[in-house]
């Protein structure tokens, strides 16, 4: 992904902001925005159309938010890569970011160079998050611990379920199954499924 072109989905219903953030990505290189939403229906559609290799999108949108567009795309094959792209640093919507899925997350006031290094981090399936935002997270999550809920899914994944196979197991939908994984992935630190399992067994969660 290094050398090539990393094409890039732009979501946001504020007109300003996307032409904003359009405008920086069209001037950097190795970029291209391949298709811009308005919201969050569009995005779902256009995802389908253009297949980008990220998707940098508002949290807060009509019709369907941002954090439910990241759930959906995670379900894709392969799972989407988003970053979530907000007005305000806010410890509960990086989490509902991160937790949906997403793989990094900035403020629309945050440099250039911070938007392009997140994008780029996203397109090689590596996890960003500015310092100041992982030092508020820190302070959120520290202690917080699985729900039995999310016990149950982590024991099915490292008894090598896929995301499927959990949901038949236990009754529920597939995007819940996603949602439940990706909160045990930023609960752990980790960023797959094996490093998830191998650190439950190290810990003794399951």
């Amino acid at each position: 992904m290094t050398d090539a072109v990393i094409r890039v989905l732009v979501v946001d219903d504020n007109l300003l902001a996307r032409l904003g953030i359009v405008s920086l990505l069209k001037t950097a290189s190795g970029i291209e925005v391949c298709a811009e939403a308005r919201d969050g229906v569009e995005a779902l559609s256009l995802y389908k159309e253009a297949r980008p290799d990220v998707v940098l999108l508002d949290l807060n949108m009509p019709r369907v938010d941002g954090v439910q567009v990241i759930q959906a795309l995670v379900l894709e094959s392969p799972p989407g890569r988003c970053v979530a792209l907000t007005q305000l640093e806010g410890s509960d919507d990086i989490l509902r970011a991160l937790r949906a899925g997403a793989l990094g997350y900035v403020t629309k006031d945050a440099a250039g160079d911070q938007i392009l290094e997140a994008i780029a981090a996203a397109a090689q399936g590596r996890k960003f998050l500015p310092t100041s935002v992982g030092a508020k997270l820190a302070e959120h999550v520290m202690g917080e611990s699985l729900t039995l809920r999310e016990t149950q899914v982590l024991r099915a994944l490292a008894d090598g379920h896929s995301n499927r196979s959990i949901a038949s197991l236990m009754r529920v939908s597939e995007r819940t199954v996603a949602t439940h994984v990706a909160s045990i992935l930023f609960k752990l630190g980790v960023k797959n499924r094996a490093e998830a399992a191998s650190t439950a067994l190290k810990r003794h969660l399951i």
